[in-house]
């Protein structure tokens, strides 16, 4: 229970102290007397002012309620859990996580820490803040239902109550959440959504795989085309080869043949000088002077001896003027001889010079005509295979193999264009294009996603199966469980007028008019059977949903206000009867409401 609040500043208020009792406690003030602060002022101790981005004032309890003095808004809770009562401060800031709050054993002054320490609601109640705020925590602008046809905010959180027990979270909204994402998966029409995407992703992959396959086909032809024209090429480039050395032969040949005339101009230059060579005539005169004897080398000196002879045979040996004149011509004879044989030998040697000398130049050209004729014989061969070769070849002249070989050479560059043009526009054709193996890839992590993609709304799809065989289960339960007992205390609060809450599948909500034995719709009731029948739900929830009786601390802010006599008494009667399941109840009333409770003034 809540024994003692005080409000340091908060609000209009400024260090202001209330005491609570175990039981009903009646907190009475006029309108504008601060009792909906008090109320805001314990939900904000024990869960914070919540979002502080909401700009409408009455939505942001923090700027609501900034003190009116200017000064530091705070103030502490004394509560009991466990026969252990703590002081609970908080020292409120810009946010829920800038606030100080402290927990400490009010007896021992021991500071206490808790799992959630801005949230110390959770410890002491065993309920999140919105739990809180639709069980135990009912302000008067929560027991407002419309009685209007439309399905408005309360409409929506009178079916969650019964269906899911949290006015917040809707089994059909979570159904329906479950159907959303599934349909992000696929569309109902069956043509939008990720997995679908991921499908027709998978097979544009496929027929880019398929076109990607025809490129290959279509690049193998471009190779072949360019392997076929290359070829040709090279074809072209060895006949220009072939051209070009059967030029350079027919050059070489005619070279050679100049070379030839020039040597044989050379020999028979060569030959010329051979027949001007005397060297045979001089070894003819040479020979004929060693031939020559007496008879043929006379002169009269040489009659020089007859005359000696005849001188002698005159003299008879005894004449010796005729043995003189004998041995005169004897001595002329040998002297004649004497010079004959010196002249003859100058002269052989003059002709042996001369022959030597005619034979060393014979011998040089000789020499010379012999290395021209081996020089002859050797390019004649040259020529001779040259011709060999030429004449198997088709016999052109200079400028026929010239102008062949400009052609060639024309149809060459124009093959290296195609070639280059078909490179080119391959090139230009299959850029950005992916390959087939990069595609298979691709197909490969596509059809993971796809598989992943299908699993996920295969499990949504389970999910949303289970959540309804669950819910149905469940429906059986707490549904069954929160109607009776929301039936039996709307039976009491109307004075026996409706004895039966019934929700069906579709979410309608009725009441069973035990007078008329009808079905009526809530939301075709009178505003204030319809509070009744909210308050009477939220009692019931509360029996269900909080286990241990000190946690079931009810606030409740003028929900009197719109009820008549009749039915405030019948509400009176049923928070007594209550009070055997609540451990404390704060009811703030501009009045007195409940006779022989603790009634406390403001």
């Amino acid at each position: 229970m809540i024994k003692e609040i005080y409000i340091k500043n908060f609000g209009k208020f400024q260090d202001f102290k209330l005491k609570f009792n175990t039981g009903i406690n009646n907190i009475v003030g006029d309108n504008e007397s601060g009792k909906t602060t008090i109320m805001d002022f314990i939900l904000m101790v024990f869960y914070g002012a919540g979002s502080t981005r909401k700009k409408n004032l009455l939505e942001n309890l923090r700027k609501k309620y900034d003190p009116w003095n200017g000064q530091q808004m705070q103030g502490y809770i004394v509560i009991t859990k466990d026969n252990i009562d703590y002081r609970v401060e908080r020292i409120f800031k810009s946010t829920d996580t800038t606030d100080i709050v402290k927990v400490y054993n009010n007896t021992t002054g021991e500071e206490i820490y808790l799992e959630d320490p801005k949230y110390p609601g959770v410890h002491f109640f065993s309920l999140s803040r919105d739990a809180f705020q639709k069980t135990l925590h009912i302000s008067s602008e929560e027991v407002a239902i419309s009685n209007s046809g439309k399905r408005d905010e309360i409409t929506e959180k009178l079916i969650n109550l019964v269906t899911s027990g949290d006015e917040d979270v809707s089994y059909k909204n979570a159904i329906d959440s479950l159907n959303k994402k599934i349909q992000t998966y696929t569309s109902l029409r069956g043509d939008k959504g990720i997995l679908e995407e991921a499908k027709n992703e998978l097979e544009d992959l496929y027929l880019m795989l398929e076109e990607a396959k025809k490129d290959e086909r279509d690049k193998l032809a471009l190779v072949d085309q360019i392997d076929e024209i290359k070829q040709e090429k090279e074809n072209i480039e060895k006949h220009l080869d072939k051209l070009k050395l059967h030029k350079e032969k027919k050059r070489e040949r005619d070279s050679i043949v100049s070379q030839i005339d020039k040597l044989e101009y050379q020999l028979a230059l060569e030959e010329e000088r051979l027949e001007n060579n005397q060297y045979k005539d001089l070894e003819e005169e040479i020979a004929d002077k060693n031939s020559k004897n007496i008879i043929t080398d006379f002169n009269l000196l040489d009659g020089s001896l007859l005359i000696a002879l005849i001188f002698l045979v005159l003299s008879k040996f005894s004449n010796l003027i005729y043995i003189a004149i004998s041995l005169a011509f004897l001595i002329l004879y040998s002297y004649n001889q004497s010079v004959k044989k010196k002249n003859k030998q100058i002269d052989l040697e003059k002709l042996n010079e001369r022959y030597k000398t005619d034979k060393d130049k014979a011998k040089t050209i000789f020499s010379r005509i012999d290395l021209f004729k081996n020089e002859l014989n050797y390019m004649n061969q040259a020529v001779s295979e040259l011709d060999y070769e030429i004449s198997r070849k088709n016999v052109l002249t200079y400028n026929e193999i010239g102008q062949e070989v400009s052609k060639l050479e024309v149809e060459s560059k124009t093959l290296e264009e195609n070639i280059i043009s078909i490179e080119s526009m391959a090139k230009e054709r299959y850029r950005g294009k992916e390959n087939v193996s990069s595609l298979e890839k691709d197909i490969e992590v596509q059809k993971d996603l796809v598989k992943k993609l299908e699993k996920e709304k295969s499990v949504l799809i389970s999910t949303r199966e289970i959540m309804v065989k669950s819910f149905k289960e469940i429906e059986n339960d707490f549904s069954k469980d929160l109607n009776q007992l929301a039936s039996k205390i709307i039976e009491e609060i109307t004075a026996g007028k409706y004895e039966k809450l019934l929700v069906d599948e579709n979410y309608n909500i009725r009441l069973l008019d035990k007078e008329t034995n009808e079905l009526k719709s809530w939301r075709y009731l009178s505003s204030g059977t319809i509070d009744q029948f909210y308050l009477a739900i939220r009692l019931a929830l509360i029996n269900l949903i909080i286990e241990e009786k000190e946690n079931r601390i009810l606030l409740l802010d003028d929900i009197f206000m719109r009820f008549d006599s009749n039915r405030k008494n019948h509400t009176k009667n049923i928070l007594i009867k209550s009070m055997r399941e609540l451990d404390q109840v704060l009811i703030f009333s501009n009045k007195a409401i409940i006779e022989n409770v603790n009634i406390i003034n403001i």
